[in-house]
């Protein structure tokens, strides 16, 4: 297994999936390199901008997933995790 890291959220579903695009680029190889993006997307984002890309629901959901990835370029085998670091 590759694992990765992302940031995800409670989706308009109901499901927690990736923030952002599945890409291997939108993945890190740490938690502190995926808690960062979190941070950076917390800090520069109001309340109301969240709400208007992500949903209503997404406040107070944002947070660090592991997701595992293929090899080599990192996509993400998957856009839904229901895992949690801590």
């Amino acid at each position: 297994m590759n694992i990765r890291y992302v940031v995800t959220c409670v989706k308009k579903d109901g499901l927690r999936a990736m923030m952002s695009a599945v890409q291997g680029r939108n993945t890190h190889a740490t938690i502190k390199g995926a808690q960062t993006d979190l941070e950076n997307v917390l800090t520069n984002n109001s309340k109301e901008t969240l709400i208007s890309c992500f949903g209503p629901q997404c406040i107070g959901t944002f947070r660090v997933s592991p997701m595992d990835c293929y090899p080599i370029h990192n996509d993400p085998k998957s856009y839904y995790t229901d895992e949690v670091v801590e």
